[in-house]
């Protein structure tokens, strides 16, 4: 998945999952059909209901939060978290360690990933603050475990986006 979206919100998903699949050592660890990715062209949930061990671990991105605010009538900004979280089926969060060590480094320079991205309306580059936040790794995301032990998140990180208010008007 590259970034192919016009939507800045999807744009920090895709180029999230990006940095993710250009790391060999991800890879190797995460199949692709084990990369559970929610996007608008998705045609079926991706989320397996039955897992076998050969579908272990898998990752998936989910988004949190989304704090709007419009300062002045020049710009608005929207904030937003992303959590990246591992399953593996496992009882323990050290079995996950693998996997973590890989996520942490694929997305060792993403601050300035998205710092990077622009807004093709007005050629912007829209993220003003990306940073990694302090999170707990827990394996009782019972939301997301679908009965299965093993759902951690590993990573978090957080992107407030400014654009100009007059170009958010349709």
């Amino acid at each position: 998945m590259s970034v192919t979206s016009k939507n800045p919100l999807m744009m920090v998903l895709e180029r999230t999952w990006d940095l993710l699949e250009a790391d060999t050592a991800f890879k190797a660890l995460v199949v692709a059909g084990s990369r559970i990715k929610f996007t608008p062209s998705e045609k079926r949930s991706p989320i397996k209901h039955q897992v076998a061990d050969a579908d272990l671990p898998e990752v998936r991105i989910d988004t949190k939060g989304g704090a709007t605010g419009r300062p002045d009538s020049t710009f608005s900004s929207f904030t937003l978290q992303l959590l990246v979280r591992v399953s593996s089926g496992q009882k323990v969060a050290v079995d996950n360690l693998d996997t973590v060590w890989a996520i942490w480094r694929a997305l060792g320079d993403w601050e300035n990933d998205m710092k990077a991205l622009t807004w093709e309306v007005d050629g912007s580059e829209f993220v003003k603050r990306a940073n990694q936040l302090q999170m707990e790794m827990t394996m009782d995301n019972r939301e997301a475990n679908r009965s299965m032990i093993g759902w951690s998140t590993v990573w978090m990180g957080e992107v407030e986006m400014w654009f100009q208010t007059n170009l958010l008007v349709p």
